[in-house]
């Protein structure tokens, strides 16, 4: 049997009776700054054991980073980062780098060591691009090599991307791969998709499941199956024995 219990939690805004103020206070505060939802969470330890670091996307366009310490169960903000104009949809860690996508079809890059700073000053992304039309719904990582990745996305625009990431001497650099560009995979917005090994599976709200296999230069099409769920926000997939 599993037991959890919470050790602690933060609020943007603080609770609703903090938030009770004259009329007009609360109305121009309400005006400035919109209710913010986390929309995905990635996490690394600092400190084995001790210290947790916990990275938020965010749906005001901030990347919000906490750290946790068990030993006094005490949750503190390390750093917010404002870098982008539209909602933060994704944030996932990748050795050295941090990878953020947006509604507005950005998949950006960040030196990860720097955003763990304790220091005044911007944060600047180590490069920028856009993948998808509209909003990145999903992202997983394939590594290439120490140093190159492969990055699947699917997004709004129904398309199914994959683009390389490679760390040089002077920073980073993307590459576009391959896309599915509306011919095949999906009808609808891809919500959901895992990379196990050579095989990606998405689905959509088309509720299809999809498998392809992935390759060097593009993504194949193998097989496809429509599913009972009506609208599927997420997947997870694995292998056992010689079945995935």
């Amino acid at each position: 049997r599993m037991v959890c219990s919470g050790v602690g939690s933060a609020l943007l805004r603080g609770t609703d009776s903090q938030r009770k103020k004259p009329w007009r206070q609360a109305q121009e505060e309400l005006v400035v700054e919109g209710e913010t939802r986390y929309l995905a969470v990635d996490t690394r330890w600092e400190v084995e054991g001790s210290k947790l670091l916990i990275y938020l996307a965010c749906s005001d366009g901030l990347v919000r980073l906490y750290r946790f310490v068990t030993t006094d169960q005490r949750l503190e903000v390390v750093r917010e980062v404002e870098h982008h104009t539209h909602c933060v949809l994704q944030v996932r860690l990748v050795q050295n780098l941090l990878l953020t996508a947006t509604t507005g079809g950005h998949l950006t890059v960040w030196d990860r060591k720097v955003m763990e700073e304790q220091k005044e000053g911007i944060v600047s992304p180590m490069v920028e691009t856009v993948v998808h039309q509209s909003g990145v719904n999903c992202l997983a990582v394939r590594r290439e090599t120490d140093t190159s990745w492969l990055l699947v996305t699917g997004g709004d625009d129904t398309d199914l991307v994959v683009t390389r990431l490679e760390v040089t001497q002077t920073g980073a650099e993307v590459q576009p791969v391959w896309s599915s560009g509306g011919r095949l995979g999906h009808a609808a917005q891809v919500t959901g998709l895992c990379v196990v090994d050579r095989w990606v599976v998405t689905t959509s709200v088309d509720q299809r499941v999809v498998v392809w296999k992935v390759g060097q230069e593009e993504c194949e099409w193998v097989a496809s199956k429509c599913c009972s769920v009506a609208d599927v926000a997420n997947m997870d997939c694995w292998v056992e024995g010689d079945k995935l």
